[in-house]
């Protein structure tokens, strides 16, 4: 019996970590590399995955694939999540999917003694990534010199 879950777990990292990893090549592909963010894909995948959930998420997908009585219906089911998440891949449902996921459009922001106004596209773990609509350009900051006033209504 213990093993039988230890199996269930260890495919489903397998199944799971397909469908994440589709999903998150294609933000970094179509989002982070299209706004010129330079930050790892590793960094990016392991900032952005929730630990406490994969686990359970994990163990259920693989006991419903392997061992339970609608293996047909679950194994329909993870195809279509395939399919979703590879749709990422593709360059307009990428960029969406990301800047849904990462932007924060019209924020007020203080660096020093500059009040300013942006769209922030990423926050990293040390570098604020933000789009300046009067410069017209992407402008990388130390995440803890800029501080968030306010988000724009």
């Amino acid at each position: 019996m213990i093993l039988k879950f230890i199996n269930a777990f260890l495919m489903g990292i397998a199944f799971i970590s397909l469908l994440t990893f589709l999903f998150f090549i294609g933000l970094k592909i179509h989002y982070f590399e299209y706004y010129g963010i330079k930050e790892y894909f590793n960094i990016i995948f392991v900032d952005n995955l929730n630990f406490y959930i994969y686990p359970l998420v994990a163990f259920f997908v693989g006991y419903a694939i392997l061992y339970s009585g609608f293996i047909n219906f679950f194994l329909k089911v993870y195809i279509a999540l395939v399919f979703l998440s590879a749709a990422s891949i593709y360059q307009p449902i990428g960029l969406m999917v990301g800047e849904k996921l990462f932007m924060q459009k019209d924020l007020r922001l203080k660096f020093g003694s500059i009040v300013f106004s942006a769209d922030m596209l990423y926050a990293g773990r040390e570098k604020i990534y933000l789009y300046r609509q009067d410069l017209a350009k992407m402008v990388t900051l130390d995440k803890s010199e800029v501080i968030i006033l306010t988000q724009k209504q």
